[in-house]
């Protein structure tokens, strides 16, 4: 967990554009409710971006949102699939733990590590999660971010080279100003 009262530091200005957006919309609250997200604050966002809600008929997490660079990273849309279709049992257990843990505690989580999406050639992501809420409170669903550093023709050969490393804030500690623009 890192120290109460900050911020990540986001080098991508539209992580730090999503960031920003859903603090306003929290404002005095533990999380901003999915209903006041609006994909229209923030449309550099949305090709990024992708939501997943637990789903007791599965016992999974459930895509319910991908954005189009998300669904270009896979190699398929993710809308609808559970983390099992989409990485395999193995990957979808720690994930899976992952968002329950940014929806439990709850906290937003920042990522940056090599990842190979569905076989695909290994690039890198940053990626932003931010737990939502339904219209009583709850934290119901993770709604993330992820930007891929990577051009699939130009960078197919070029070695990756980042030490992987996740970074949880927990909500109730977050600075009440606004994230840096």
């Amino acid at each position: 967990m890192q120290p109460p009262g900050t911020w990540p530091v986001l080098s991508d200005s539209r992580l730090r554009q999503f960031l920003r957006h859903w603090a306003a919309q929290r404002r005095d609250a533990l999380l901003a409710p999915r209903s006041k997200i609006d994909p229209l604050a923030m449309r550099e966002c949305l090709p990024y971006l992708w939501i997943y809600r637990w789903d007791d008929g599965q016992g999974d997490f459930v895509c319910n949102l991908a954005g189009e660079a998300v669904n270009e990273a896979w190699g398929f849309g993710l809308a609808g699939r559970s983390l099992q279709q989409v990485m395999g049992a193995a990957n979808a257990a720690v994930v899976g733990e992952r968002y329950r843990q940014v929806l439990r505690l709850p906290a937003l989580q920042y990522s940056w590590r090599p990842i190979a999406p569905g076989n695909a050639v290994e690039k890198v992501c940053h990626r932003l999660i931010l737990p939502v809420a339904d219209a009583d409170g709850t934290a119901a669903a993770v709604l993330g971010m992820t930007v891929y550093d990577y051009d699939r023709f130009v960078d197919a050969d070029k070695p990756i080279n980042v030490a992987p490393d996740v970074a949880m804030y927990a909500c109730a500690t977050l600075p009440r100003d606004l994230p840096p623009p």
